[in-house]
């Protein structure tokens, strides 16, 4: 099935965290909206372990290198980094997120604070009304805020370890290859600035039945890419 927009395939992880295939509870806390300078990549999330993730969406047909962004960003001494710097930045745009009514309502232009994919004024989580409601459910519970707040006191005491940097690439057919060359380069790069175990990809890949039921399945998802 060939995806259009990658925020579609951010839209499904917010909603089956498990397809990440993460060997520990993990929660997402942030999408970004634009660029990639301060913010890079797609999704932010951390882990009970206080693990820092973060992935880069790409369509393989598409040919990016999901890496690049990762390897200009990373800094160990960034303070976007700190579980200090979190709390303050998820309280702040979980608390513009909950002003409204659910995710799939427009907000006025220009208003882009919130943690849900919100490009394009909230388009592509307009196409998912059943998986928004999913997501609705759970980042309105009050645990939801309780238990992210539980993992940056984790984070924090285990001194903002070095975050782990995954491509999430969307493969429209099984043959396609999933990296380029630059992309590999890229991800060797940036193995060796932060540690082999914490370069990581996640492909998956979506088929709709003659019915109209989505089915998204990993077809490959492994800790560390081959040095």
């Amino acid at each position: 099935m060939h995806v259009r927009h990658e925020e579609d395939a951010v839209t499904w992880l917010w909603a089956f965290p498990q397809l990440i295939c993460w060997p520990r509870p993990l929660e997402w806390l942030y999408t970004p909206v634009v660029g990639n300078r301060r913010w890079p990549g797609d999704l932010w999330g951390i882990d009970d372990g206080g693990e820092l993730l973060i992935l880069e969406c790409k369509q393989c047909r598409r040919r990016d290198d999901p890496f690049a962004d990762f390897l200009r960003f990373h800094q160990p001494d960034r303070e976007e980094l700190t579980a200090s710097h979190w709390k303050r930045k998820f309280s702040l745009h979980l608390a513009a997120e909950l002003k409204y009514a659910n995710g799939m309502q427009e907000r006025p232009r220009g208003r882009t604070a919130g943690i849900l994919p919100r490009s394009n004024r909230r388009t592509h989580l307009r196409r998912w009304p059943e998986l928004v409601a999913m997501i609705d459910s759970r980042i309105r519970d009050s645990a939801y805020a309780t238990t992210v707040s539980g993992y940056f006191e984790v984070r924090a005491k285990a001194g903002n370890p070095i975050p782990n940097y995954l491509a999430y690439i969307i493969q429209s057919r099984e043959t396609m290859p999933v990296l380029t060359p630059a992309a590999l380069t890229s991800a060797r790069g940036l193995q060796a600035r932060v540690g082999t175990e914490r370069v990581g990809l996640l492909v998956v890949m979506a088929t709709r039945s003659p019915e109209g039921t989505l089915s998204v399945r990993a077809v490959r998802s492994q800790p560390l890419l081959a040095a």
